[in-house]
């Protein structure tokens, strides 16, 4: 952090971190620029997507691979919105009085018939 305040990660020891992050220590350096540093299963799989050249540096492979958890999360927000909505339209279809109650699986299952 800027202005001389202390962030909690920096407070906390390296072992502390590597617990936190599943072996994956992250450090902040002058100017802002932040080094990982992967534990030896991820770093391996990180070299093997360079020596395959679908990738030029680990640096493109952090890239997409952090492009790719962008896009999940937006499409998780995306699919979690849609479930919200069917809540909400499944409530209101309750109030108003649009709903069929049953107590047994097997009147559920005359409802479709």
């Amino acid at each position: 952090m800027h202005g001389g305040g202390i962030s909690r990660a920096s407070q906390c020891p390296i072992s502390c971190l590597r617990s936190i992050f599943h072996g994956i220590i992250l450090q902040i350096r002058k100017g802002g620029k932040l080094q990982i540093t992967l534990p030896p299963d991820l770093a391996k799989i990180v070299q093997r997507k360079v020596d395959s050249r679908l990738y030029k540096t680990p640096d493109d492979v952090i890239r997409m691979a952090l492009e790719v958890l962008v896009e999940y999360d937006r499409e998780d927000e995306a699919r979690l919105k849609e479930l919200q909505d069917m809540v909400r339209e499944a409530d209101e279809s309750y109030e108003r009085g649009e709903s069929i109650e049953f107590t047994t699986m097997e009147d559920l299952l005359k409802v479709d018939d």
